[in-house]
C-alpha cells in the first residue's frame, strides 16, 4: 500500500478502532440474526472508506519501452523508413510541421502531443526515444530526465543562422549588426539590410557555405525601429527574411570618480573624452608619499581628503585600480562596499596577477574572480563593445587569464571569446573587472571613436540605475510567441510585481525570489501577439522587447534546438543505464472497487435494519 506519511498509521489506527467500536455494537445487538454477514458487511464498508481515503497502490514490473518523437520539421519520407524497418508500434508527433514532398503525413499513424511532460505522464515505460527533426526546446527537454535520446536530426537548414534578437544603443552612437548566413544550394544570393525607407547595404554570399555579415546604420531619433535581413537570389526570389528589432535610448551622461595611485595618461585622455560627451569627472590623484591631488571637470568641487558613504552615493560609477582600493582606509572600503550594495558601480584594473591575489579587508567583494597568470602581458583585439573589429587595433593586456562564473556577465572579450571584462552583482550595484590597459593608445592612433565607444560601453554597464527603478532582462535569445519567456528583475522594491504590455493589453508577472541572491527575482512570461512589449513593476520607466511569431527566426530556432537536443542526448547517455530493461513502479489501484464496495457493505446494513 502506498503510505502518505507517518500520520496514515495514526489514521489506520483510528480507523481501527472505529471498526471495533461497530463491530462491538453490532454483537451487543439482541438480534442475532445474520450476524456474520452484518459483522462481514461492516467491515466491507469501513475498509473501503478508508482505502477511498488513502488511495492504495500496488506495485507493476514494467519493462522498459522504445518511442519515435517527430519535432519541428522532420522528415516523413526518413521516419517512415526508420519505423518500418525498426518495428516500432509508438509514434509521437509534437509540435510538428513534417518537411514531405507531398506535406501529406496521413501514411503514418502518430499521435499528437502538446509537450514532453504529456508524454512521460501517458508514458512511462518509455527510456528511449528516437527522435526526427530539428529537436526539442530547452522546457521540453527538461521533462525528458532519465529517457535515452537517438538522434536523426536535419541538416543544417539555409537561412540566417545567427542575429541579434535586439539591439540596445544609445542616441547618436552606430548600431551594428552582426551574424551569420548559411546556404548551401550553390545560387548566387545576395544579403540586403533594409529600414522602413528601403535598402541599406547589401552583402554577396558564399554560394556553399558560412557567411558572416555586419551592417551598421546611425538612427536618427529615439524610439524603438524594425531592420529587416532580406536574402534575394539574381532572379529575385527572396529565400529568407528576418527582422532585427532596435531600441535607441536617450544618451545619459555620468557622475565619475577616479581613484588612481599617480597620474596617468589614461585619466588625460578619459577627461578629454568627459569633456566632449558631457560626463562629470572628479580624480583624486596620488602625488607622492601623504599628498594627493584633485581635479574637477563639469561637476562642482567637493572634499575629496575623506571617502565617506555620501560621497560614493553622489556618483553613478567609480574608476580604481588595486593599489588605490587596497590604500582606502577600512571604513573607506566599508563605505565604498555599502555604496555598491545600494547601487554604485566600480570598474577595477588590473596589472598583474599579484594585485588579482592581493587580499585586504573585504578584498573578496571587489575582487571575487578566479585569475591567474597565462602569460606576460600580450597584444589583444577587444571585441563587444559596438565597434567592428576590423576598425579596433590590438591593445596591451595584462598577463592574466579572467574565468566568468554563472552569474558573470563578460562585458569585452577577445577574439577567441576569453574575457577581458567581467562584471557581477553586488547587491544593487555591480563590480566590473579589466585586464586592458593604456586605451588611450587608440587615441593617438587617430581611433578616438573606437576610445569612445568603449568606455561609454564599460560605464553605461556599471553605472547606476535610475533611483527606485528595477533593473528587467529577457533571459532567453529568442523570445517567441506562445513559448516560455524568462525574465529577471533587479529590485529596488521589496517585492517587484511586473507588469508586461503590449499595446492595449496588460498582463501581471509574479516572481520568485532568488535562493542566494535577494535583490534577484526570477518569473516567466508567455506572450499572446507578436511585436513590441514592455516589461516594468508600478509606473517605472519600461524596458522594451521584441516578441517574434513562430514563423520568424526558425532557422536560428531550428540550430539552437539541435545544439541543446546534441547536449542534452550526450549527458543523458551517461546517466541512463543501458542493461537496465524493467523497472517496478507503483500503480493505483481503481478507486471505483472501494466506492462499489462501500456500495454493497453500507446498502445491506441499511436494507437489514429497513427489511
Amino acid at each position: 500500500m502506498n503510505t502518505l506519511g507517518n500520520w496514515t498509521w495514526s489514521f489506520a489506527a483510528l480507523f481501527a478502532t472505529l471498526v471495533g467500536w461497530l463491530v462491538w455494537n453490532e454483537v451487543r445487538r439482541p438480534n442475532r440474526r445474520q450476524l456474520p454477514l452484518r459483522l462481514a458487511a461492516t467491515c466491507l464498508a469501513a475498509l473501503s472508506l478508508f482505502a477511498l481515503l488513502v488511495r492504495p497502490s500496488k506495485t507493476m514490473d514494467v519493462n522498459f519501452a522504445d518511442a519515435v518523437l517527430l519535432t519541428d520539421g522532420a522528415s516523413l519520407e526518413q521516419s517512415t523508413a526508420f519505423i518500418d524497418s525498426a518495428k516500432i508500434p509508438r509514434v509521437f508527433a509534437l509540435n510538428l510541421a513534417f518537411k514531405s514532398s507531398n506535406n501529406r503525413p496521413s501514411s503514418l499513424n502518430f499521435t499528437s502531443i502538446p509537450d514532453a511532460a504529456f508524454l512521460r505522464r501517458r508514458c512511462p515505460d518509455v527510456r528511449t526515444l528516437h527522435v526526427f527533426g530539428n529537436g526539442l526546446a530547452a522546457h521540453d527537454l527538461a521533462d525528458l530526465n532519465g529517457v535515452k535520446l537517438h538522434l536523426h536530426l536535419n541538416e543544417l537548414p539555409d537561412g540566417v543562422h545567427y542575429a541579434p534578437a535586439l539591439e540596445t544603443s544609445p542616441f547618436g552612437k552606430p548600431i551594428f549588426i552582426r551574424g551569420l548566413y548559411h546556404q548551401s544550394g550553390g545560387k548566387s544570393t545576395r544579403l540586403y539590410f533594409s529600414d522602413a525607407s528601403g535598402a541599406l547595404d547589401s552583402l554577396l554570399l558564399v554560394p556553399n557555405g558560412n557567411t558572416p555579415f555586419e551592417f551598421s546604420t546611425t538612427p536618427k531619433a529615439v524610439g524603438r525601429f524594425l531592420y529587416t535581413l532580406s536574402a534575394r537570389t539574381t532572379a529575385g526570389d527572396t529565400t529568407a527574411i528576418e527582422t532585427v528589432p532596435t531600441v535607441i535610448v536617450p544618451a545619459d551622461t555620468l557622475s565619475l570618480l577616479v581613484l588612481e595611485r599617480a597620474p596617468t595618461f589614461e585619466t588625460k585622455y578619459l577627461k578629454n573624452w568627459a569633456a566632449t560627451t558631457g560626463n562629470r569627472f572628479a580624480i583624486r590623484s596620488v602625488v607622492s608619499k601623504g599628498k594627493t591631488a584633485t581635479e574637477f571637470l563639469n561637476i562642482e568641487k567637493r572634499s575629496l581628503a575623506r571617502l565617506p558613504v555620501e560621497v560614493f552615493n553622489a556618483f553613478d560609477a567609480a574608476l580604481l585600480d588595486v593599489a588605490s582600493l587596497a590604500a582606502l582606509s577600512n571604513l573607506e572600503r566599508d563605505a565604498l562596499k555599502r555604496a555598491v550594495e545600494a547601487g554604485l558601480g566600480i570598474f577595477i584594473m588590473l596589472d598583474d596577477a599579484a594585485e588579482a591575489r592581493r587580499t585586504f579587508s573585504d578584498s573578496n567583494f571587489f575582487l571575487d574572480l578566479n585569475a591567474r597568470q597565462s602569460e606576460p602581458e600580450r597584444p589583444v583585439k577587444p571585441m563587444g563593445f559596438g565597434v567592428s573589429p576590423s576598425a579596433v587595433s590590438p591593445i596591451a593586456a595584462a598577463g592574466l587569464e579572467l574565468k566568468a562564473g554563472d552569474d558573470a556577465i563578460i562585458l569585452v572579450s577577445d577574439e577567441r571569446r576569453n574575457p577581458l571584462v567581467v562584471s557581477h552583482y553586488r547587491g544593487l550595484g555591480r563590480v566590473a573587472v579589466g585586464v586592458l590597459h593604456d586605451t588611450y593608445r587608440w587615441v593617438l592612433e587617430g581611433k578616438t571613436n573606437v576610445h569612445a565607444a568603449y568606455w561609454s560601453h564599460i560605464l553605461n554597464a556599471v553605472a547606476r540605475r535610475k533611483l527606485n527603478e528595477d533593473d528587467w532582462r529577457v533571459i532567453i535569445e529568442t523570445p517567441t510567441v506562445d513559448m516560455p519567456i524568462a525574465l529577471n528583475a533587479r529590485a529596488m522594491s521589496s517585492v517587484p510585481v511586473g507588469i508586461a504590455r503590449s499595446g492595449a493589453a496588460a498582463d501581471t508577472i509574479f516572481l520568485a525570489q532568488d535562493a542566494l541572491e535577494p535583490t534577484l527575482w526570477h518569473g516567466v512570461f508567455w506572450a499572446r501577439e507578436t511585436g513590441w512589449h514592455s516589461i516594468s513593476s508600478n509606473d517605472q520607466r519600461p524596458t522594451w522587447f521584441y516578441v517574434f511569431g513562430k514563423h520568424e527566426r526558425r532557422t536560428q530556432r531550428a540550430i539552437e534546438m539541435q545544439m541543446l537536443t546534441k547536449q542534452f542526448a550526450e549527458m543523458q547517455s551517461t546517466l541512463v543505464a543501458g542493461d537496465a530493461r524493467q523497472i517496478k513502479r507503483e500503480e493505483p489501484m481503481p478507486l471505483w472497487w472501494f466506492f462499489a464496495g462501500f456500495v454493497v457493505g453500507a446498502g445491506y446494513l441499511w436494507a437489514e435494519r429497513k427489511f
